[in-house]
């Protein structure tokens, strides 16, 4: 019996063993600090995704910007162990921060450490790795727009816009960094060098993301008509975008064509029959087309959302005319046992006691 004791207590032992070894190594694996979505287009440049500013109406090819610095990082994405690609990057970072130790300048193992990191979305180490880069090629103006691109994701626009800067004056036909440019100054409240700057991105690249962000601009700046037709723009080829709608809608009512903004509001309401009044506040409010409270907008909406018909007939019977039955089930007990059995109810209408 001891004997039997004594390999049971060995053999649990060793599975305590095993499942530390396991948990040490699925942890080491589990989590990494940096955004919740990956950037799928790190090959084609670290930045061809900026974080939307605040304040911005209509989508852009955004991705979400990284925790404020400090912050935890508890919301940040998990990386399973068994996940492949998440996998590879990691094996990838290995063997090129294994490089580094032998060559802390390796240029080759600098830029694979820093697209494994952006894969991972560990975009605080990228910052570090992009500023050993910008130390070995300090004329590379593409680890220059890389590394603002990651500042801004980070939220550190003001060293953001002091890269971009250069770089546009370096070389003012690259569009990116124009729109990069633009949407950190947005991020400040530099409504007017945000103004130029999508002017510029938008001379040289026109695309429906500047066009809907310079709206916004527009509003904030009141110039009404201005900002009307950038979302003009946009709703041309995205008729279904509710924010690039309702910002229209406020620039056409500023502008004193309040006919025209109601139809677009009543248009919108009836491609979206599910959107409530408090729904379309909150969009305008978290889009900055719209500074009133929830009432007006819900006696607006109530006025023009389309009243759908009522599913149903409602029968009217004058008093004797007609009477209700109905069947129904009834329980009694009669000494230990009980009978279930059918009943009839039956009254005349306008009357309180069956018949």
């Amino acid at each position: 019996m001891k004997l039997l004791v004594g390999v049971g207590v060995a053999c649990v032992l060793m599975l305590g063993v095993v499942v530390w070894q396991v948990w040490g190594l699925w942890s080491s694996h589990a989590a990494t600090p940096g955004n919740v979505a990956a950037d799928p287009r790190v090959g084609r440049g670290l930045s061809d995704g900026l974080p939307r500013p605040a304040g911005g109406s209509a989508a852009t090819d955004a991705v979400p910007a990284a925790p404020e610095a400090g912050q935890a990082f508890a919301d940040a994405s998990v990386h399973w162990p068994e996940d492949p690609k998440q996998a590879d990057a990691l094996r990838r970072l290995d063997a090129a921060r294994a490089a580094l130790r032998d060559d802390p300048d390796h240029e080759r193992a600098l830029r694979d450490e820093l697209a494994a990191l952006a894969e991972l979305n560990r975009w605080p180490e990228a910052a570090q790795t992009l500023a050993r880069l910008r130390r070995l090629r300090p004329d590379d103006l593409d680890v220059d727009f890389d590394y603002a691109a990651v500042l801004l994701r980070l939220h550190r626009s003001v060293e953001a816009i002091t890269l971009l800067n250069e770089v546009v004056a370096r070389q003012p036909e690259h569009a990116r960094a124009w729109f990069n440019l633009a949407v950190a100054h947005q991020s400040l409240g530099h409504l007017a060098e945000a103004r130029r700057a999508w002017d510029q991105a938008i001379t040289l690249k026109p695309t429906l993301p500047a066009y809907a962000q310079r709206g916004t601009v527009l509003l904030d700046l009141h110039e009404w008509e201005a900002a009307a037709t950038d979302f003009e723009t946009v709703l041309k080829q995205q008729p279904d975008a509710a924010d690039a709608t309702l910002n229209l809608s406020r620039a056409l009512w500023k502008s004193g064509r309040s006919d025209q903004a109601r139809e677009r509001l009543r248009a919108l309401l009836e491609r979206h029959p599910d959107l409530s009044a408090q729904q379309v506040w909150r969009l305008l409010k978290s889009e900055r087309g719209f500074t009133g409270g929830v009432t007006i907008v819900k006696q607006r909406v109530a006025d023009l959302r389309p009243r759908l018909p009522r599913a149903y007939f409602s029968l009217c019977f004058a008093p004797g005319e007609s009477a209700q039955a109905d069947w129904g089930t009834a329980e009694i007990k009669a000494r230990v046992e009980y009978y279930r059995f059918q009943a009839l109810y039956w009254r005349w209408l306008f009357s309180t006691s069956p018949d």
